[in-house]
């Protein structure tokens, strides 16, 4: 007879048993992907505040001011800080997904790491950019 844990409940054929050592890297993976989870939250919630409150001044630059603040700089360069809150929440976001896709399944697959190695690329890089971009614009 076959062991009853070891049957599928959706056919009869036998599951191969998980080992000791696979059971507790699948309990890492999905307490890192619960922990990228919270993370991407938080980042998505955080610069979802500060894009919703600095959105109109950024938007209007240099003429706007919010709360007696103003964004010294041309509107090129506002929206290459918008584009970077842009890109910082699309990080949260690709942290969210794989966290979530982690933290269910227990598989740490290479694809949406990647995804997220890419997106914190992209971030580096809009930095270098409004850096750059600003560098240039100030007088010499």
């Amino acid at each position: 007879m076959t062991d009853p844990h070891r049957v599928s409940p959706h056919n009869d054929r036998i599951q191969p048993r998980i080992s000791a050592a696979a059971d507790a890297e699948a309990r890492k993976v999905k307490i890192g992907g619960v922990i990228a989870t919270v993370a991407g939250l938080f980042i998505l919630v955080l610069m979802g505040i500060v894009t919703w409150r600095m959105a109109p001044m950024l938007l209007a630059a240099p003429a706007q001011t919010a709360d007696g603040s103003r964004f010294n700089a041309t509107q090129h360069v506002a929206s290459l800080v918008l584009a970077l809150f842009g890109t910082i929440l699309l990080f949260g976001g690709v942290a969210v997904a794989v966290g979530l896709m982690q933290a269910t399944t227990g598989e740490r697959r290479k694809g949406p790491l990647y995804a997220l190695w890419a997106a914190a690329a992209l971030i580096v890089a809009m930095v270098i950019l409004v850096i750059v971009t600003i560098k240039q614009m100030q007088p010499q």
